[in-house]
Parts: structure tokens; sequence; C-alpha cells
């Protein structure tokens, strides 16, 4: 009897053994598992690029769940990486902690350099709430683990963005229902330091449209300050196209350099493309990502766009404004 029950318990150690092996080996591929992905199987919407050039290695986020976007428990948000912005590697960089009530709708992160951390931003669900709010997460390496800082939002919103102020102050600016919403940081983007304020209604830009429902949804606005100083805006909201109703990325120009503006709009940037983001390749070419055209929030892929810029403008690139670039140096 004794011999038996050894064995059932030498059975039994083996089978919890075996249990937690293919636990650890799962969370090791939601965690950090890297599979080799074209550029278009990259789905995200929303998508902004971070260039790493200590790693050679350029970084996609945003939102990322798309299975979920509307409902449902989330994942979080995951983070492709390439070198050559050909191949891509996807893992999941944040997932909410058990328990949590920000656990639906991740939408749009960000990642940004803060000293030897990175942090990500990112908008999501609370259900006991009913509303997103903007949590911010923090990692030693761009992609990940990243660990929520604080259960406590920045500020309400969705798909966030940072932009530093002509004297340096960092602020945190969202999207959503007409009004587009900045709110100052703390040097440690842990704080905001005042309630937010409104830089524009998506409603006073000519051109832009209401939704079928008759409100205002659009997504949150992204920045690139020009040599001179001036501070140009791309965001994006309906626009009545002559066979309907469409997604445009407008552009603004706020001739002080302050968000506070006034904004000037510039009209329509890019017909029936949204989701944008700057950034520069490690050429130093300043470029745009985009979500492409008639392709749904709930899949599609970045398209990359090349720039041109001067002292005072940027516009797209007359030989090259619809290539997508075949490498991080061409």
């Amino acid at each position: 009897m004794e011999i038996e029950r050894h064995v059932l318990n030498q059975r039994e150690q083996n089978k919890m053994k075996r249990a937690c092996f293919i636990l650890a080996a799962v969370a090791a591929y939601a965690i950090g598992a890297e599979g080799t992905l074209r550029l278009d199987e990259v789905e995200v919407s929303m998508h902004m690029v971070l260039p790493v050039e200590s790693e050679g290695r350029y970084y996609i986020t945003g939102t990322t769940d798309l299975a979920n976007v509307w409902e449902g428990k989330t994942d979080g948000f995951h983070v492709y990486s390439s070198r050559d912005l050909e191949t891509w590697d996807r893992k999941l960089a944040w997932a909410p902690p058990p328990g949590s009530e920000w656990n639906s709708r991740a939408w749009g992160a960000i990642i940004l350099p803060l000293k030897d951390k990175y942090i990500m931003m990112g908008a999501v669900y609370s259900s006991q709430r009913k509303k997103h709010g903007i949590l911010t997460m923090e990692a030693y390496k761009p992609g990940g683990p990243y660990k929520l800082r604080s259960e406590e939002p920045l500020m309400e919103g969705i798909d966030p963005q940072v932009v530093y102020g002509k004297d340096g102050t960092p602020w945190l600016v969202t999207g959503g229902r007409d009004a587009i919403m900045a709110a100052p940081l703390s040097d440690d983007l842990l704080h905001t330091l005042a309630e937010p304020d409104t830089i524009l209604h998506a409603s006073q830009v000519p051109g832009a449209e209401p939704a079928a429902d008759g409100g205002w949804f659009h997504d949150a606005p992204v920045f690139h300050r020009l040599r001179n100083g001036e501070l140009v805006m791309l965001f994006s909201a309906n626009f009545i196209f002559p066979d309907g109703i469409a997604f445009a990325t407008f552009k603004l120009k706020s001739k002080t350099g302050e968000l506070s503006g006034p904004w000037i709009p510039e009209g329509v940037f890019l017909p029936r493309q949204h989701g944008a983001s700057f950034w520069r390749r490690f050429d130093g070419e300043l470029m745009l990502t985009v979500k492409p055209a008639g392709v749904s929030i709930e899949r599609g892929h970045p398209e990359f766009i090349l720039l041109k810029e001067t002292r005072d403008d940027v516009f797209l690139h007359p030989d090259k404004s619809t290539e997508v670039p075949n490498s991080a140096t061409e």
C-alpha cells in the first residue's frame, strides 16, 4: 500500500510538473514569443512607430486586440518590431492585471522613451466607470513587458498623444467626441498638472462631418514641429466624398507653435486614410504611418508614406507620396 501511495503521489507530481510546463510555455508565447510576419500581416489600428536606433529596430503598437475592439475582455496591447520594415515580430507587451477594472476596449497605445525606461500610454475601458481612461505603464525595454504604474487614469479620452510645448512641458492630448482635449503632464508623465482644456472642436474644421447618428467621433490628432517652431496637426474625421462618407485626414497649423493655437485649417491632407502618426527612419527621412483606405478599424495593416519637409511646412513627397518603403535605409 505504501508503494502504491508513493507511485500515485509521484504520478500526481509529474502531472503537476507537466501542467506547470504547459502553462509556462503558454505564458512565454503570450508575453514574449516571436514569429516572423509580413507587414500586411501586422494587424494594428491607430498605430504609432517608435524607432530605437540603439537596437536598430522599429516598434509598432496601437490598437492591437482587434478581435475585441468593441466588446469583450481585452488581451491588452501587443508590440511589433522589425529591423527592415518588412518582416515583424509580435509579442504581448501589456495585459490587464487580474481583477483590474480596466479590462476591455484597449485602444491607441503609444510608447515614449523616458530616461532609462519606456512609457506606454493607452486608452482602456472600465466597465465600472463606463468610460475610457488613459493608463500609463512602464518597462525597461520598448517591447515590454510593461507594468501598470497606477490604477487611476491620467484623464478620460481615447487615442493618447504626448506633445512637448516650446518650453519643454509635456502635454497629453486625447480625441473622442468633437472636443480635442489637452492637459499638461509632470516630467515623469505620471500626473496631469491641471484640468484638461479644449484646444479644438472637430466641428470647427471646414469639411469635417458628423457620424451617421449625428454625433462627432474622430481620431486623436498627431503633431509635428516644423523647423520654424510652428506646429502641424493631423487628425481624422468624416468627410463627404462623391460616393459617400468616409474618414479623411485633415491638416491644421498653429503658427504660434502652441497647442492653444489658434489652429488654421489647411484642408484634407489624406483622403480616405486615417490613424496617422509621424516618425523618422534611421536615414532621417520623415514618414507617416496610416491605415490603408477602405479598411475597417477591425482589420488592416500599417501603410508607410514618405513625406517632404521644409523649414515652414510638411507635405506628401512629390515622387514617393504613396510608396511603401521596403527597408529602413532605402
